[in-house]
């Protein structure tokens, strides 16, 4: 591909979609005028490490019940 090109990703696309950009791939060997599709593979990176604050941040983004910790549990459980 020659220089940069402007994508927006759909909100919902998934790990591994293929997205074809018409026309911006490498030309063809017979007719230079003519350049082949570029094909792009979504890559998603999941990260593992992070804080207890930035799960709980994604549970109330995503709109998950929090998650109890044992100790409250317990405390729970003898009240």
């Amino acid at each position: 591909m020659d220089g940069e090109e402007k994508y927006n990703i759909k909100p919902g696309t998934q790990p591994e979609s293929k997205i074809f950009l018409k026309g911006k791939g490498v030309p063809f060997l017979r007719n230079k005028t003519k350049r082949g599709d570029h094909i792009v593979t979504v890559k998603v990176e999941i990260p593992t490490n992070i804080s207890d604050r930035q799960k709980e941040l994604i549970r109330e983004f995503a709109g998950l019940p929090k998650k109890e910790k044992f100790t409250d549990k317990v405390k729970k459980a003898l009240s």
